[in-house]
């Protein structure tokens, strides 16, 4: 019987964070988040469960971690084809909205993760707010007005 990698001697590590993450979103989209556990994913990369918290302290770490990826702004294009303007405000908070609920539909089980441990995906969140903020500045807004909109979209 083949024996698995355990922690990596140092320098040595083909087993990184990013890896781990990928392959718990692989089996959160594949099999659901109920079916994620730390054995399992040592499992699918071949490594002992051991390598696994040497880079990731829990299942909740990882958690956290699968909902930064699955809240990604990085391609988000808030006016479109539309050249960003005061006027154009309301075309680029409708496809926020869009973008938003689109996060939500592809990953689900994350997202009832993150209902559920809202400190998760904190990082995400916050800069889908600011994006979010910075269209509403366009609107001529008041500050307080802008963050009781960015509130009820995004919460």
């Amino acid at each position: 019987m083949k024996k698995k990698a355990g922690r990596p001697k140092a320098g040595k590590s083909n087993l990184t964070k990013e890896a781990i993450v990928q392959a718990a979103f692989d089996i959160v989209h594949e099999k659901g988040i109920d079916s994620l556990s730390m054995r399992q994913l040592a499992s699918k990369l071949g490594v002992d469960a051991m390598a696994v918290y040497y880079h990731l302290k829990n299942k909740n770490a990882v958690l956290d971690e699968l909902v930064n990826k699955a809240i990604d702004f990085s391609d988000f294009q808030p006016f479109g084809e539309t050249k960003r303007s005061t006027e154009n405000w309301k075309i680029a908070v409708k496809n926020f909205a869009r973008f938003y609920l689109e996060l939500f539909r592809a990953h689900k089980d994350l997202m009832l993760y993150l209902i559920i441990n809202p400190s998760s995906g904190q990082e995400s969140i916050q800069t889908g707010n600011e994006i979010l903020f910075s269209i509403l500045q366009d609107s001529g807004l008041s500050p307080s007005n802008i963050i009781r909109i960015t509130d009820v979209i995004v919460d």
